[in-house]
This record gives structure tokens, C-alpha cells and sequence, in this order.
């Protein structure tokens, strides 16, 4: 048995006996925090959250959710999934999909009497990132009988979208450029979240990130997760960002 084997077994033997700990434990983590003193969550939350707005036709809500690299990446919320009662200043991207003509003429002409529309009014108000997705615009699908006015106003429509910062691209555009950023980030060691980089990853390491505000975790390049502390992480939504250095 090789070195690299040979620590893999033990640190599994330790990961083992620790899950044993936590589940005759019954007392939570007290880390770095006084003693009876409770703990309030981080005014300052971790970022990469993708806000998805879904327009009139309802189209294009779950691509993003398709891309495992992405999904595992961000944090994404989708209103066809938790309604509209939802502040977009919580996200650092925001998604329109699914908008049809009546929905670019609306936003185009500062008319947000929609919650999608309102939505999107309060991320541009905001100054949030906002990212049209044009596969699924209407009068693009019938370029080639529309008349040329008619393309030309809904040109002009966007092209004033634009000018208020709303990006208009594909999905395969979006997503190229999403997946060039978590590459990126690997490639920098950027640390997302809490920085736990150390061998064993246990349950109550997870429940203190999320005690303390944490929705993203950076372990180490051979960190090991226990059982437990993959389901608590995926129960409370928190995910892991493998980083490719340990310390």
C-alpha cells in the first residue's frame, strides 16, 4: 500500500469515529463564539446567487439547473419555483427568460404593472447584473415574414434595454461565460465562503458555516466530507467549493 493510500485509510478511520461523536452528541458547536452569548448570522452573506425570472411564455427556467458545473457553483432561485415575493438586491445575477414581445415592449417603455416586470425594474433600480436570454424572444422566431419595421422596433426596444445595462444573450452564451468564471476561480484558489481546507470535513463543521451565515464552503484539494455533513450542506442549501490547494 502505497503513502497516499495508506493516509486516505486512516483519515477514513478518523472520519468513521467522528460521525460516531456527532451522533451521541447532542451539544452544538460553540466555535469562536462566547459562551451564552448567541450567535447572529453574518450581516455580509456569501455571493454567487443567480436570481431566474421567468416572463409571459415560461420558457428557459431550468437550463442553468441542467449545467451540473453551475448548479454546484451557485446558488439558483428560480421564481417559477418560490413566487415573486422575492428582493433581487440578495443576488449578484439576475436571469430573464421566457420574454415575449409584449414583455420587451412593457419594460422598454418603464411599464412594470407585472410581477416579472417589477422584478426586473427593481435589479435594474438596484444596479444588479441582469441578463436577457433571447432564444425564446418571439419576434426573432419569425424574422424571416416579419416586416422590416417591425423587426426594427423590437431592435430598438432592446438596444433600450441595453442601454440601462441589461445584457441580451443566448443561453449558451451565458452559460459559456459562467463556466469561464468558475474556471477561472479554481485556477486563481479563490476562496468562496468559509475557508475550512483541512482533512476531514465533519457535520459540525458544516453546521457552524451555517450558524455563522455561510451558504458556500471552500475545502481543500483532498479534503474528505462525511455522510452527514454532505446531507446537512444539501438540507440547508450550502455548497461546497473544492479549492486546488490545500493549506
Amino acid at each position: 500500500m502505497d503513502r497516499e493510500a495508506l493516509i486516505e485509510l486512516i483519515l477514513k478511520g478518523v472520519l468513521s469515529k467522528l460521525e460516531e461523536m456527532e451522533e451521541s452528541s447532542s451539544v452544538s458547536i460553540k466555535q469562536d463564539n462566547p459562551i451564552g452569548e448567541e450567535r447572529q448570522p453574518l450581516s455580509c452573506q456569501d455571493k454567487d446567487n443567480i436570481l431566474i425570472v421567468t416572463g409571459r411564455n415560461k420558457k428557459g427556467c431550468e437550463f442553468l439547473k441542467d449545467e451540473l458545473q453551475i448548479k454546484e457553483a451557485y446558488q439558483l432561485v428560480s421564481t417559477a419555483d418560490s413566487g415573486w415575493d422575492i428582493c433581487p438586491r440578495n443576488f449578484d445575477l439576475v436571469v430573464f427568460t421566457g420574454a415575449t414581445n409584449t414583455d420587451i415592449s412593457k419594460l422598454s417603455a418603464g411599464i412594470f404593472d407585472e410581477p416579472h416586470l417589477e422584478l426586473i425594474s427593481n435589479a435594474v433600480m438596484a444596479g444588479k447584473k441582469i441578463a436577457l436570454l433571447t432564444d425564446w424572444l418571439e419576434y426573432l422566431a419569425y424574422s424571416k415574414e416579419e416586416p422590416a419595421a417591425f423587426r426594427a422596433f423590437f431592435n430598438e426596444r432592446l438596444a433600450a434595454l441595453r442601454r440601462w445595462g441589461i445584457d441580451t444573450i443566448t443561453c449558451h452564451q451565458l452559460t459559456s461565460k459562467l463556466i469561464s468564471e468558475i474556471k477561472s476561480q479554481e485556477e486563481t484558489h479563490e476562496i468562496k465562503g468559509l475557508d475550512l481546507r483541512k482533512s476531514v470535513i465533519t457535520e459540525k463543521d458544516v453546521r457552524f458555516a451555517s450558524e455563522s451565515g455561510h451558504r458556500h464552503i471552500t475545502i481543500g484539494k483532498k479534503s474528505i466530507v462525511s455522510d452527514m455533513a454532505k446531507e446537512f450542506a444539501e438540507r440547508n442549501k450550502i455548497t461546497f467549493f473544492r479549492s486546488g490547494e490545500d493549506r
